[in-house]
C-alpha cells in the first residue's frame, strides 16, 4: 500500500515542479518582451516616430505626467506627443531598474536620461528621472502600455 501511495506522491510533485517551471518559463519570456518594448519606446520617440510610440499603448492607457492633468485614453496620449514633438526633438535613454509579471498585468521601473531640444533654437534640456509603468496582457497575449507615471529627480531649470 506504501507503494502506490509513494508513486502517486512522487508523481504529483514532479507535476507540480513542471507546472512552476512553465510559469516561471512564461514569466521570463514576458518579461524579456516587456523590456524590449522600453527598447522600442526609446527608439520611436527619439525618432519622433508616432504611430510606433503609440502602438505600445492600450486604447484605454492613462499617462500621468509630472505637474500636468492625467491624460486619458489613446487619443489624448497621443494629441500631448505630437504637440511635443511640433515644438521639440527628444533624445531618451532609458535602463531597466526592475520588471515583474503577475498574471495579465506587468509592471515596469525605469530610469531615464532625455534631452529635450526646442526645435525653434535654444538651449537643450536635460532630464533624469524614474517612470513607472503598468503593463496589460491583451486578448492576443502581447503586452500594452496600461498606466503610467514619471518624475524628474529634479525640475527643469526655467
Amino acid at each position: 500500500m506504501r507503494r502506490p501511495i509513494f508513486a502517486i506522491s512522487a508523481i504529483l510533485l514532479a507535476a507540480c515542479s513542471a507546472i512552476d517551471g512553465q510559469q516561471a518559463t512564461t514569466t521570463q519570456v514576458d518579461a524579456e518582451a516587456i523590456m524590449m518594448m522600453l527598447a522600442e519606446y526609446d527608439t520611436a520617440a527619439t525618432a519622433g516616430n508616432v504611430d510606433a510610440y503609440m502602438a505600445l499603448y492600450a486604447d484605454d492607457a492613462v499617462s500621468m505626467p509630472p505637474d500636468a492633468p492625467a491624460r486619458t485614453g489613446k487619443e489624448e496620449i497621443r494629441a500631448a506627443f505630437v504637440a511635443f514633438l511640433e515644438e521639440n526633438t527628444v533624445q531618451l535613454t532609458s535602463q531597466v531598474d526592475e520588471v515583474r509579471v503577475s498574471g495579465d498585468l506587468a509592471f515596469l521601473r525605469v530610469a531615464y536620461d532625455e534631452t529635450v531640444t526646442p526645435k525653434a533654437g535654444g538651449e537643450p534640456t536635460q532630464l533624469h528621472g524614474k517612470w513607472l509603468v503598468i503593463l496589460e496582457r491583451q486578448p492576443d497575449g502581447s503586452w500594452k502600455w496600461w498606466h503610467e507615471m514619471w518624475s524628474n529627480y529634479t525640475p527643469p531649470e526655467m
